[in-house]
């Protein structure tokens, strides 16, 4: 799967968590799990913040606006600021 892919499938999975907490963390450990095919070696601190920063940009402009059946309402700021908390804890969680 390319970065892309993978940031993709992680906000999915964090956005149906229940426990954002244990699944920032259960994505954090997946991240540093992976390996790249062609030798089995662990992914470059490079690749684990393109993944990062794919989260991060999906989380923050996916759905700033919700469309509903005439109407269209922003994501309130709370919002915003409990992804870009829950990112942060990814970051950390990578180092």
């Amino acid at each position: 799967m390319t970065a892309d892919e993978l940031a993709d499938q992680y906000v999915r999975d964090l956005r149906s968590a229940d426990d954002k907490d244990a699944e920032i963390r259960r994505i954090s450990h997946s991240i540093k799990s992976l390996i790249y095919d062609k030798d089995d070696s662990p992914i470059s601190v490079e690749d684990e913040r393109r993944i990062v920063d794919g989260i991060r940009n999906r989380l923050l402009t996916e759905n700033k606006r919700v469309r509903g059946e005439g109407f269209t309402w922003l994501l309130k700021e709370a919002d915003n600021k409990r992804y870009l908390e829950l990112v942060t804890m990814l970051q950390a969680l990578l180092k």
